[in-house]
């Protein structure tokens, strides 16, 4: 059983170095360790060191073209793609071979870990969310793709045709190459865990969900031919609470504003949409309190996010019908 982990790299110097440092003290090593340089300026490739292997791209395509290349230089039978500003747990490939022993064929998403590497709340909000995220589904299988920790076969994620190169940045990719996989059961490997370096202020959070949000409305979209809007998503459910919240988050400060009028029918309306808004996340808000983690701080953090996200889709919607891809 031979695993090439694929890490694609741009300018996160600080963060790879500590990638590769998790990868060393691994219990178990893996086979091979390619990083894909995709022309960084900040001489991350000067820190890849034997035994680990480096491809230098000439110029900038985007990390599905790096994962890509990585995959078609992988030696391995199994592809671990990661990210570079991850952590991986040391026994991660003793968790992963347990799996594929008992599995005669099997795609494996790994989970974050819900440690933050760095203070603040909003690393937090993140850190928690990611964890959430996946480990919310109590079942052993998954309906969603992340790239920042997954085995596939190679002849398997070859004969798919790999990540949409289209997509430069990084962004829906890995939910796209899910799409092609649909017919193949993901095992959520909830003992696969990496702990995620990035550091995230206001700014960056928010930075990072809107351009999320703007690249997922278009990947749907784009997706809208194999079926209705809401099965070119991986995620019935999430579909209709996205487009819920939404007009939850987007109709309350249109009535806040409104309120001048001294309506009461305004503030019925008012107060209908934010018990609807907790409700929504309240199993989410339920895990902050588990973390003894203020849940005021969070509502009003996630509101923020939930509202920028939603400028991100009605953006990601316009451009999209104005052929920007």
């Amino acid at each position: 059983m031979k695993i090439s982990i694929i890490i694609p790299n741009y300018n996160n110097k600080e963060t790879l170095n500590q990638c590769l440092d998790s990868i060393k003290n691994l219990k178990n090593p893996p086979f091979e360790v390619i990083v894909i340089d995709d022309y960084s300026t900040d001489g991350s490739e000067k820190i890849v060191k034997n035994p680990n292997k480096l491809i230098r791209l000439e110029q900038n395509g985007g990390p599905a073209r790096a994962r890509n290349i990585g995959a078609k230089n992988a030696k391995g039978d199994f592809l671990l793609f990661i990210d570079s500003d991850v952590l991986l747990e040391k026994n991660i490939i003793i968790e992963i071979e347990k799996i594929l022993k008992n599995k005669i064929k099997a795609i494996i998403q790994g989970v974050y870990s819900k440690r933050s590497k760095h203070p603040g709340i909003c690393n937090r909000f993140k850190d928690i969310y990611y964890n959430y995220y996946f480990n919310r589904n109590t079942g052993d299988f998954t309906k969603t793709l992340s790239t920042h920790c997954f085995l596939i076969e190679k002849e398997l994620f070859l004969v798919k045709g790999g990540f949409n190169e289209n997509i430069k940045n990084a962004s829906i990719e890995d939910a796209e190459f899910g799409k092609k996989i649909d017919n193949e059961k993901i095992f959520l490997g909830r003992n696969v865990k990496v702990t995620h370096l990035k550091n995230y202020n206001l700014t960056s959070l928010l930075k990072t969900d809107y351009k999320m949000a703007k690249n997922k409305i278009k990947s749907i979209i784009r997706q809208r031919h194999k079926g209705h809007l809401i099965n070119a998503t991986n995620n019935k459910e999430d579909t209709i609470s996205m487009i819920l919240e939404v007009i939850i988050v987007s109709l309350i400060p249109i009535n806040l504003l409104l309120l001048i009028l001294k309506s009461n029918i305004l503030k019925l309306s008012l107060i209908f949409l934010i018990i609807a808004y907790t409700l929504i996340n309240f199993s989410f808000f339920r895990e902050f309190y588990k973390n003894r983690i203020s849940i005021t701080k969070i509502f009003f953090l996630n509101y923020i996010d939930k509202f920028v996200i939603s400028l991100g889709l009605i953006c990601g919607l316009i451009t999209y019908f104005f052929k920007r891809y």
